[in-house]
């Protein structure tokens, strides 16, 4: 078995998994979606690849994107950012309520895979559960997974 996450002390992984809903499926693959918002999200740093994980009933790893810019900024500044994410400026607001900051990913052109990689190969070939939210990949865990996905 490879692995795929990320040690904790392994800052030199700029590569993550980022779980969605199986509504941004068409908007990620059709490359509408430029930027991500989380309401949890890495500390401010220079990323590499963000891997789209979607969930049921879809439950596969889709395919990546290159992080041009990541930052956590003021809901307020992100808020301007909602076309760009593709998501309604109302719909943003509600997800941020109670929270001071968003963390914006800031996305190149999607890659769908040839092959997506299914939640069962996910745990059978790397052991690994899709996050809820996010967790970085190794970099030999990338180098596989870019394999196994046809990237």
């Amino acid at each position: 078995m490879n692995k795929l996450k990320a040690a904790k002390d392994d800052r030199d992984t700029p590569s993550l998994i980022l779980a969605f809903t199986s509504e941004w499926e068409q908007p990620l693959t059709d490359n509408r979606v430029s930027a991500v918002f989380r309401r949890k999200g890495p500390v401010d740093r220079e990323l590499g690849y963000l891997y789209a994980y979607v969930g049921a009933p879809v439950s596969a790893l889709i395919g990546r994107a290159k992080v041009t810019a990541y930052q956590r900024m003021p809901v307020e500044a992100a808020f301007k950012l909602a076309d760009k994410g593709k998501i309604k400026a109302d719909v943003l607001r509600e997800y941020a309520r109670g929270k001071d900051e968003l963390g914006v990913f800031r996305l190149g052109k999607f890659e769908p895979f040839s092959a997506p990689v299914s939640a069962e190969k996910l745990a059978s070939a790397f052991g690994l559960v899709p996050p809820q939210n996010f967790v970085f990949i190794s970099k030999q865990g990338k180098a596989a997974l870019d394999k196994l996905a046809g990237a």
